[in-house]
């Protein structure tokens, strides 16, 4: 894919995301990973960790993001609280749930059943619409 976007911008044709993207969509698609995957990257100055694993002899589709520390009451009451609130299991989205480490850190997880067989396209998709769909709960976790 790397190499496809390189040749692009050394054959003399203008370097556009356009341009890029057609020439590595077929690349996309054509990738086919083997299971586990893993692979981490930023959203909403968010850290997102993505797995592919196997279970039950289906592709899954895991996304773990860091929402922040939960801070002490002495620091923000109100804010601890917010975060504490969503924590709790009827608060859960409805692609996913908070969970609370022992670290005091607030995480989103995400699960959903990948089609077969799992491609590069079939993992940026469902990656992108698992993270579309959970940004208002990513929102209510920023501003507590």
């Amino acid at each position: 894919m790397a190499s496809q976007a390189r040749q692009t911008v050394s054959a003399g044709e203008p370097a556009t995301l356009d341009t890029a993207l057609e020439r590595t969509s077929s690349a996309l698609a054509d990738l086919q990973p083997e299971l586990p995957l893993q692979f981490t990257f930023r959203w909403r100055q968010r850290h997102v960790i993505a797995r592919v694993i196997e279970r039950d002899q289906k592709p899954l589709l895991r996304l773990v993001t860091d929402l922040g520390v939960v801070p002490f009451s002495a620091e923000n009451a109100h804010r601890r609280d917010q975060m504490l609130r969503l924590a709790r299991p009827r608060h859960a989205p409805p692609n996913g749930h908070y969970a609370l480490t022992d670290r005091q850190r607030l995480m989103y997880c995400s699960e959903m059943t990948l089609p077969e067989p799992v491609t590069g396209c079939c993992v940026v998709s469902n990656v992108t619409t698992a993270l579309l769909a959970s940004r208002p709960f990513f929102q209510v976790a920023a501003t507590g």
